[in-house]
This record gives C-alpha cells, sequence and structure tokens, in this order.
C-alpha cells in the first residue's frame, strides 16, 4: 500500500562523505574531454560539479582523481558507476550556455593501490574538517 502525503527518507549510503574545499581535488575523466571540481568523497565514490561538452553522451566509468595542492595527488584508472547526473541550479549561475551539472560516482573494485592512494585522500580530507 503507497503512502500518500509522506515521505520515506531511507540512507543508502554505506560510508559518510567528507566535503572537499573549493579548486583541491579534481576528476577527470577518461570517456571524454571532461574535468570536474570534486565536491565531497567517502570511502565508496564521489560527488562533484562539471561543465559537460555533451551530457547526452557523458560516461563516467573510468576516472582519475588529482590535486594541485602541495600534496600532490594522482589516483590513475578508477573504475565508477554513475549514480546520479542533475543539473545545478546554484544560485551564482547564469542561464547562458551549458548548465553546470552536478553527478555522484560509486566507485567499482579498486587494486590495493588505489584503495590505499583513496584512504591517503580521505585522511588528508578528515584533517581539514
Amino acid at each position: 500500500m503507497p503512502l500518500r502525503g509522506k515521505t520515506m527518507n531511507v540512507e543508502r549510503r554505506k560510508f559518510d562523505r567528507h566535503p572537499v574545499s573549493k579548486n583541491q581535488f579534481f576528476v577527470f575523466n577518461h570517456d571524454s574531454t571532461e574535468m570536474a571540481e570534486i565536491n565531497d568523497i567517502s570511502e565508496g565514490g564521489l560527488k562533484f560539479e562539471y561543465l559537460p561538452v555533451d551530457p547526452q553522451k557523458t560516461q563516467w566509468k573510468l576516472i582519475d582523481i588529482f590535486s594541485n595542492i602541495s600534496q600532490r595527488v594522482y589516483i590513475l584508472g578508477i573504475p565508477c558507476k554513475l549514480i546520479y547526473d542533475i543539473i545545478s541550479l546554484s544560485e551564482d549561475r547564469t542561464f547562458n550556455g551549458s548548465p553546470a551539472r552536478i553527478a555522484g560516482l560509486e566507485f567499482g573494485r579498486l587494486d590495493k593501490i588505489q584503495k590505499k592512494k583513496i584512504d591517503n585522500l580521505l585522511n588528508m580530507v578528515r584533517a581539514k574538517d
């Protein structure tokens, strides 16, 4: 029986999200020329914002994570699955041109090196929480 007038708030995330400071960590998409700024990250995935070249064709199956801060971060060839990809309607955005998008990825099977590097990245992010 459907619940009318009631909403269910079921948290499906398995891991705590950690916000990332602006202009700290980025994602490069192997399947296109898209780059994105990471908004938050967890052991299981990440959320980011990007300007799509062609949102209909954008795939996010294999990514690299990198930074431009003093503690260099390069995590290459991370398999992932797109969980959501929605238009961002931030108040500082204009409606001219292509709108920014917010997407969430779930990490796929990571090798030991990728897992260790993501753990190190999470430790850096947690230290700033």
